[in-house]
């Protein structure tokens, strides 16, 4: 067996048909379901219940100009079920919809819809496993986020 590999897996062929490959197509389709020319990493976009390890490490991207609120969304991604506290005030939007999407299914689930923009949000990923917010304007309609 191939150190650092699931056990059972002993070469690359049967690494290719592993649960955590097959949930790639999901997140890229997520991701290029957004604008991603012009998608920054933004980590004080966590205002509360960024972990300290990387179990618990929240990584947060949105779209946008670094410094402005002219964002059309934002997506953090969770590592384990825990609450977290985001700064929604980059999104210009006065609107907001919120999805949680997994990445293990590909599938999304509506959290909040038409909500107006509080300017920070408090969400809260369930058990039993990691997950993705997505939080944007209500006016968009990106394929493959819900």
């Amino acid at each position: 067996m191939l150190r650092g590999w699931t056990p059972g897996v002993t070469n690359w062929t049967q690494a290719l048909d592993t649960p955590a490959v097959r949930q790639l197509h999901f997140i890229k389709k997520l991701l290029y379901s957004h604008p991603y020319l012009n998608r920054i990493p933004d980590q004080s976009l966590v205002l509360a219940g960024q972990g300290t390890n990387v179990a618990t490490r929240v990584q947060v991207t949105r779209d946008g100009t670094t410094g402005h609120s002219d964002a059309t969304y934002l997506m953090a991604y969770l590592s384990s079920p825990h609450s977290i506290t985001l700064d929604t005030g980059v999104i210009r939007a006065q609107e907001l919809n919120v999805y949680w999407f997994d990445p293990a299914t590909g599938t999304s689930e509506l959290v909040h819809g038409q909500l107006a923009n509080p300017g920070k949000l408090t969400v809260e990923k369930r058990p039993p496993a990691d997950g993705v917010v997505v939080i944007e304007e209500t006016t968009k309609n990106h394929p493959g986020s819900h």
